[in-house]
């Protein structure tokens, strides 16, 4: 009864969502010609650069583009609000257009419930309202690559009718798993090719070689900002800024990462968290250690742009009014290299963060039950297990205690890119191939 009740509040949430991207006028009409064409979600920026959200994979992808002397454009995919002055990049909009071809969908299966038999036409003006508008989007930008995170599959329809190549950016590390079920789809409902991040993410998406995807790695293009030199000529004063609270903090620092999905959101992890935010063995720990440790508590980018989680906000709010060794605004929204710099040791319960962490010589503990044998994720973050950059955890108050005591910084960073062939530049040639530069 209580997963029936979670899942119809999410639907419920999910509606007004989507009402909400309602109010923001579409846009696309205004975008601007380009070579490369980038598309993402709202949850994919959640970082924030001069007042503006800003994705750490796509505008970081965008800005080495532009200064190769690529024209870039963005597109939010829907349901989006972070549009235009909103967001870096200024991102156009579509909201409503396409709100209208699902409804119309919708509409369609309706009516063939009920027996009546519509016109071969009108069937078929309809089924095909969403590709004719990404039709019209690649017109309008002339764009020769598209790069999205999570890209829709009739975009991918639209772009494969016409040779135009759709390119994956994924968005975490470490994949064991193909997600979305893309090992189920058709080639002309995927991607043609996949950016990935890591040596695993790579493994696991080969398989999509005999759909005729091609994958390639690159060097991480937000972490990569942060550790090497050159990059770090490009950063921006204020990614710099540590705050003096944290610089003076004597205490241990644990940074804990907080995921969406426990909140009745995924049935995989229905019941594991019954307040759906943070165990109560890992608030004990918490309150056990106002003394000796400081939490940095990172609300998930989902927690952060979708409004259905202001609930979590406040019950994270009210924690760290509540007690003194933690804090949760600055955690959530300081660039995560950054944060990681002043970081003892991570917990979470399954983010990928954990690669983030390691990746800057910060060691994980995992608490989810899903990642022990038979659980549903069993298998995941093998290679951080392997290497002692993580260690699985139970949900228990003194075992978390004891690892939080022990736990220190590696420093050695760990590398989840052996390739010899993860190169950005041969990416780039690869992406766009002998496409001749405007200007």
């Amino acid at each position: 009864m209580l997963s029936q009740m979670s899942s119809f509040k999410n639907k419920i949430e999910t509606i007004f969502e989507n009402l909400r991207s309602l109010l923001v006028n579409d846009s696309y009409h205004n975008i601007e010609i380009c070579d490369v064409l980038l598309c993402c979600h709202d949850v994919d920026r959640s970082d924030m650069l001069e007042g503006q959200a800003y994705s750490r994979l796509i505008d970081s992808i965008a800005e080495e583009l532009i200064r190769d002397g690529w024209k870039c454009a963005q597109f939010a995919l829907p349901p989006s609000v972070l549009v235009g002055n909103k967001a870096w990049g200024k991102p156009v909009s579509a909201n409503r257009r396409l709100f209208l071809g699902r409804i119309l969908l919708k509409l369609h299966r309706l009516v063939e419930k009920t027996g009546i038999r519509l016109s071969t036409e009108t069937v078929n003006w309809i089924t095909s309202y969403e590709q004719r508008f990404y039709d019209e989007l690649f017109d309008r930008t002339r764009c020769r690559v598209i790069i999205t995170i999570g890209s829709p599959p009739t975009m991918c329809k639209a772009a494969h009718s016409r040779g135009l190549p759709v390119v994956e950016l994924l968005h975490g590390i470490g994949y064991t798993k193909i997600p979305w079920g893309w090992d189920q789809q058709g080639p002309e409902l995927l991607p043609k090719g996949i950016l990935s991040l890591d040596d695993v993410s790579t493994k696991t998406f080969s398989a999509l070689n005999a759909k005729g995807v091609v994958i390639k790695q690159i060097p991480h293009p937000w972490l990569k900002r942060f550790l090497n030199p050159e990059a770090m000529r490009y950063l921006p004063e204020e990614w710099k800024v540590v705050p003096e609270w944290l610089l003076g903090e004597q205490r241990k620092r644990i940074l804990l990462s907080l995921q969406w999905g426990y909140d009745g959101e995924l049935e995989e992890y229905s019941g594991i968290l019954p307040n759906g935010i943070i165990h109560d063995e890992v608030l004990s720990a918490i309150s056990a250690t106002q003394e000796t440790v400081m939490w940095l508590i990172r609300l998930h980018p989902v927690q952060l742009r979708k409004s259905r989680y202001v609930r979590h906000h406040k019950f994270v709010r009210n924690l760290c009014e509540q007690l003194s060794n933690c804090e949760w605004q600055q955690s959530s929204k300081l660039p995560l290299p950054l944060l990681l710099n002043y970081t003892d040791g991570h917990i979470t319960m399954s983010s990928m963060t954990a690669y983030d962490a390691a990746f800057q010589g910060v060691s994980s503990l995992l608490l989810c039950p899903t990642l022990r044998f038979g659980g549903f994720y069993y298998g995941m973050f093998q290679d951080l297990l392997e290497s002692g950059y993580a260690t699985l955890g139970a949900l228990n108050a003194q075992t978390i205690l004891e690892w939080v005591r022990m736990v220190d910084r590696r420093l050695e960073p760990f590398q989840f890119n052996s390739s010899s062939d993860c190169d950005w530049t041969s990416a780039v040639e690869w992406i766009l191939g002998s496409a001749r530069r405007d200007g």
